[in-house]
C-alpha cells in the first residue's frame, strides 16, 4: 500500500455502528486481541481484512486512510445525562469526530471570521453571570430576551450542526477544531426552548472552558441563564411567580417554563414553599416531562449550509464530489448534515475563500 492506514479510523467507524471490539472480532472472524492490537497501532492489517473491516462497518477503504487525529469529544459531553450508556457515549463522540474531520476538509478552501471576545472568560472576569453580561454588552444587545440565539451565535464564527439523534438525554457538545474554529453539535430532536438553553450553555463552554473544568456543568448553566434572562430585566417578571403566569412568560423569554421556575428560586423572587407548589402544579399538568411550546420555533441554522453552499456555487463541487472528498458514503453524509431536505441558504458573508 502507498499510503498508511490510519488505526484511529477504525476505532471511530467501529464506534460510530456501536459495535464494541468483541463484536466486531467475531464479526470479521478474528480475535479480539488481534483488532485491539490493529486499533492500537501495534498489529499489521492487511488488504483483505481491511476490505472486510470497510464492508462490515460500511465506511469506504478510503475513510481508514484519512490523517485525522480525534479531539477527545467524551469528557466534553457537557450536556450529556448519566442514564447514557457508554455505547451511546462512544456513537456520539465518533460521530462529533467525523464531523469535525469533515467541516476541517470544507475549511481548508476558506476562512470564517470569528469575533469571541479574548477577555470574556474566567480568567478576567469573577463569575459566569458576568461573562453572560460582558457578551451581551459586546453584542449590544437591547434589554430583554434573546430573540435568535442561534443567528447570534453563528455572526460569532461558530459553527453549529444540527445532529440526529433520537435520545434526547443528549443534548449537545461542543468544542475548538485545530484551526481554532469552534464547532458547536446540537441534538436536532430537543424542543425549540431546550435548543435555545443547551445553544446558550454551550456558548457558555466554549467561552469559558477550552480546558477541563470541575464545575463546568453549573457554570455553563448559570452563563446560560444569565445571557438568556438577565437579572436586572427578569426580575420584575418573576416577583410572585404564579403557574398561569407561566405561559405567558415562557412565550416572552422563549425559554421553559421549568427554566423560569429556576431562575425565580436562583434569584430569590419566591420561597421554598412557592417553589414546591410550582412544580406539583407542573407535575399534575404533566408538563415535566412534555411542556407545549407555546408558540417558540426552532431556530434554523445557516453557516454550516453556507459553507457547504459555497463550494457548491462558488467552487464549483457537486453534491457527489462532497461525498467523495468526505471519504463516506452518501448515507453518512445525509445523516450527518441533514441533507434529506435541500434548503436555499445565502452565501455568507463572513467565509472568504483562501487564496
Amino acid at each position: 500500500m502507498n499510503k498508511e492506514i490510519n488505526t484511529y479510523m477504525i476505532t471511530i467507524a467501529r464506534e460510530a455502528r456501536r459495535k464494541n471490539q468483541t463484536q466486531l472480532a467475531k464479526e470479521l472472524g478474528i480475535k479480539q486481541a488481534r483488532l485491539s492490537k490493529i486499533e492500537a497501532g501495534i498489529a499489521p492489517i492487511d488488504d483483505e481484512l481491511l476490505n472486510k473491516i470497510s464492508s462490515n462497518l460500511n465506511f469506504p477503504k478510503e475513510f481508514f486512510f484519512e490523517q485525522y487525529t480525534p479531539v477527545d469529544t467524551e469528557y466534553k459531553l457537557h450536556r450529556k445525562q448519566a442514564a447514557l450508556k457508554q455505547t451511546e457515549l462512544s456513537y456520539i463522540s465518533s460521530n462529533s469526530n467525523i464531523i469535525d474531520m469533515e467541516i476541517g476538509k470544507l475549511l481548508n478552501s476558506l476562512e470564517i471570521d470569528t469575533s469571541i471576545p479574548e477577555k470574556l472568560n474566567l480568567d478576567y472576569l469573577d463569575s459566569p453571570e458576568d461573562v453572560a453580561i460582558g457578551l451581551r454588552e459586546y453584542l449590544s444587545l437591547p434589554k430583554g430576551g434573546i430573540y435568535n440565539i442561534t443567528n447570534l451565535i453563528e455572526s460569532l464564527g461558530i459553527i453549529i450542526v444540527n445532529f440526529d439523534y433520537p435520545n434526547i438525554k443528549f443534548d449537545g457538545v461542543s468544542f475548538y477544531n485545530k484551526k481554532n474554529i469552534p464547532i458547536m453539535i446540537i441534538n436536532k430532536n430537543l424542543p425549540p426552548d431546550r435548543d435555545r438553553f443547551t445553544k446558550a450553555h454551550e456558548l457558555g463552554h466554549i467561552l469559558m472552558h477550552k480546558f477541563p473544568a470541575p464545575d463546568a456543568e453549573k457554570e455553563a448553566n448559570r452563563f446560560a441563564s444569565e445571557f438568556l434572562m438577565p437579572q436586572k430585566d427578569i426580575l420584575a417578571d418573576l416577583n410572585n411567580l404564579s403557574f398561569y403566569s407561566l405561559p405567558n412568560l415562557k412565550r416572552k423569554w422563549k425559554v421553559s417554563m421549568a427554566s423560569l421556575i429556576y431562575r425565580a428560586k436562583e434569584l430569590s423572587t419566591i420561597n421554598e414553599s412557592r417553589e414546591k407548589s410550582l412544580w406539583a402544579q407542573m407535575s399534575r399538568a404533566h408538563y415535566r416531562q412534555h411542556e407545549p411550546e407555546m408558540g417558540i420555533l426552532k431556530e434554523n441554522t445557516e453557516l454550516l449550509d453556507s459553507i457547504l453552499d459555497y463550494h457548491r456555487k462558488i467552487l464549483g463541487y457537486t453534491e457527489s464530489d462532497i461525498v467523495k472528498y468526505f471519504s463516506i458514503f452518501l448515507d453518512d453524509y445525509n445523516h450527518l448534515f441533514n441533507k434529506y431536505k435541500q434548503t436555499n441558504i445565502r452565501i455568507n458573508s463572513g467565509l472568504k475563500r483562501v487564496k
